[in-house]
């Protein structure tokens, strides 16, 4: 797995919306990382959707990042629509954000 992808053992262990001691954007990295490892994603998806989803990357910006070639990233994004049944990115986006949503009054709400 790329070293960019730093997920804390207690991190990994909780509850997708539990709390997160880093930043915002930190915070979103660990959300989508739940959120893709939940539907399944290997771990190539899982760097191609969390860098999408936390620092709205592009393909080809994925691309260069992780070394790898733009058609690869766009078979990435094939199978992650299919894991996620979804047409494009902004399904992708749409069904991340529909499921998170979903969570946020449970996790609002004091226990």
């Amino acid at each position: 797995m790329d070293t960019d992808i730093r997920v804390t053992e207690r991190a990994a262990a909780t509850p997708l919306l539990a709390g997160c001691s880093t930043g915002p954007r930190d915070r979103l990295f660990d959300i989508a990382l739940a959120y893709a490892r939940r539907k399944r994603l290997s771990s190539r998806e899982c760097e191609v959707f969390t860098r999408f989803v936390s620092q709205g990357k592009t393909s080809k910006e994925i691309a260069a990042e992780l070394g790898i070639a733009y058609p690869t990233v766009k078979l990435y994004w094939t199978r992650i629509y299919r894991k996620l049944e979804c047409d494009d990115a902004v399904g992708a986006l749409v069904a991340f954000m529909r499921e998170v949503t979903m969570l946020l009054p449970a996790a609002a709400s004091p226990s």
